[in-house]
């Protein structure tokens, strides 16, 4: 941009090392905190959503049915990796998907299911997010896949997930959200907010096209070249 070639990494988040701040913050307060993160950046709404945390063989993970402005220490739930609860409150519903996510991927350090509208929209297309944008190429990916639909909280839906997400940190969830494993909390997050971002970009697109007020290429899915050379036809 600007005349300037400009080297980016493979991924935004590699090599990315937190700062070394003295003990490791409460898992508690850092859901606490994330759950209304998310509501705030309209990320999800009301209970919807879950993100949980791991450290060694506990995992906390954000209650059922709780609203985020209410959450307190104590409804935050302590569980083995097994799922046995060891403290707090009833776990999310969608435990199993987060279970599943740790079981394959051991070195992951949290998981955020989000219900942000456009990419829930998008979901419901049974599609990959995959127009080439800035976003997607600054952050490593070439898409965002979407997994096979499954009945929410099942353990069928959490293979569907885990599947998806052999394929990168993030997934969209057929008919209903967003999933991202990431090494943090934070970096989790923002894999759920890139999705919402790719998923407003690829509507407007389609917008875009529908009006005609933009070249084919406009519509996601369709390379520039292949819309030009299907003009010239």
């Amino acid at each position: 941009m600007w005349g300037v070639s400009v080297e980016r990494p493979p991924s935004l988040f590699a090599g990315v090392q937190e700062p070394d701040a003295g003990p490791p913050p409460d898992p508690r307060r850092e859901l606490i905190g994330a759950a209304r993160e998310l509501c705030a950046r309209g990320l999800t709404v009301s209970s919807l959503g879950n993100a949980s945390v791991r450290a060694g063989s506990r995992i906390w993970i954000t209650p059922t049915r709780v609203v985020a402005a209410e959450l307190e220490d104590a409804q935050i739930v302590a569980l083995d990796l097994s799922g046995a609860r060891r403290g707090g409150g009833v776990p999310s519903c969608e435990l199993p998907l987060h279970l599943e996510i740790y079981r394959r991927w051991p070195r992951t350090g949290a998981v955020v299911h989000t219900h942000s509208p456009c990419a829930v929209a998008w979901s419901h297309r049974g599609l990959a997010l995959s127009h080439p944008t800035e976003e997607l190429r600054y952050h490593g990916l070439s898409c965002i896949p979407c997994a096979a639909p499954a009945p929410a909280a099942t353990a069928e839906l959490a293979r569907a997930a885990a599947e998806a997400l052999r394929h990168g940190p993030v997934a969209l969830l057929a008919s209903h959200g967003v999933v991202a494993r990431a090494a943090s909390l934070r970096h989790a997050i923002e894999l759920c907010a890139l999705a919402e971002q790719q998923a407003r970009i690829e509507w407007l697109l389609l917008v875009v096209a529908a009006l005609g007020d933009g070249p084919s290429a406009a519509r996601p899915g369709v390379h520039p070249q292949a819309a030009r050379g299907a003009a010239q036809t």
